[in-house]
Parts: C-alpha cells; structure tokens; sequence
C-alpha cells in the first residue's frame, strides 16, 4: 500500500520443527509491471523443516489476468 506504483512480492514459508510462519520479502529492481525477486535468506531458508507455503505478488494498479 506504500507503494502502489511498483511491483511487491513476498514468500511465506512454515517451519515444521518449530510449527512457526514466517515471510520473506522479495528485493531488487522492481517496476510497474515486474519485479527482480532477491530473497535475502541465511541458512535455515533451505533446512528440510522449511516449508513454501505461498507465494504472493502485487498488480499494483493494474487489473489481474
């Protein structure tokens, strides 16, 4: 909502270990109709415990298709 003119994207990931959520927000070039997705992840983003569980992007200001 900050930034409507340009593309969001975030991952939201389960850790089955610590039955917990969290969600990574993607970073880089973004624009009105793409977005460059760079995770700043450490290690414990590829443990076997972790879990994608979705996957959510922005249209911005534009409609969905």
């Amino acid at each position: 909502m900050k930034d409507l003119d340009n593309e969001s994207m975030v991952r939201v990931v389960y850790n089955k270990k610590d039955e917990t959520f969290s969600y990574y927000k993607a970073e880089g070039a973004r624009s009105k109709a793409s977005i460059l997705y760079e995770f700043d992840v450490d290690d414990s983003y590829f443990s076997p415990n972790m879990v994608q569980v979705m996957e959510i992007h922005s249209h911005n200001t534009m409609p969905a298709f």
